[in-house]
């Protein structure tokens, strides 16, 4: 069994630095540059992308240009 003593340093060291690494963490534009580029944008273009194509879609069975038989629910 593996058995690590309370007073390795190294494990202290890395346990302290998770817990004090909200004291400090400054706001910065590179950072909510990095926040937008990582979290948000992604959302947004797949968002973007999966709305069109479905609006497309829409359309054309709603003008009447792909028949029912041809629609991907048909059950034929």
């Amino acid at each position: 069994m593996l058995w690590v003593s309370e007073d390795d340093v190294a494990i202290n060291r890395f346990m302290s630095m998770k817990v004090r690494a909200t004291h400090f963490f400054r706001p910065t534009v590179k950072n909510a540059a990095f926040f937008w580029g990582v979290m948000i944008a992604p959302i947004l273009v797949s968002t973007y992308f999966l709305r069109k194509s479905r609006m497309a879609k829409e359309s054309k069975l709603r003008s009447g240009k792909v028949s029912y038989r041809d629609r991907d629910f048909a059950c034929n």
